[in-house]
């Protein structure tokens, strides 16, 4: 989250602009944190991507990535692991 924000604080100019961001980044911080929401990458969102959590039998969790919308696991029919905990769902 920090990183996207990283740009902004390069160019401050005054000490003003740079406690308003590191404030804005905080702020930003608390709501994901209050929210029990995952940190991925916006760009990701953009392009239409769904983050869902996701336990296999023998109770390992992933996050698996879809571009469709999925209310069971059993929708899902086939993936593509992208790291150890990362998951694509290859139908869409």
């Amino acid at each position: 989250m920090g990183s996207y924000l990283l740009p902004f604080l390069a160019n401050a100019i005054t000490d003003s602009w740079y406690y308003l961001m590191l404030v804005i980044m905080g702020i930003f911080a608390v709501i994901l944190w209050m929210n029990s929401t995952y940190a991925f990458n916006p760009t990701l969102a953009l392009f239409g991507y769904r983050f869902y959590e996701v336990t296999n039998s023998d109770h390992v969790k992933f996050i698996l990535l879809s571009k469709r919308i999925l209310r069971t696991t059993q929708a899902v029919n086939s993936i593509y692991e992208v790291t150890d905990f990362l998951i694509l769902d290859g139908e869409g």
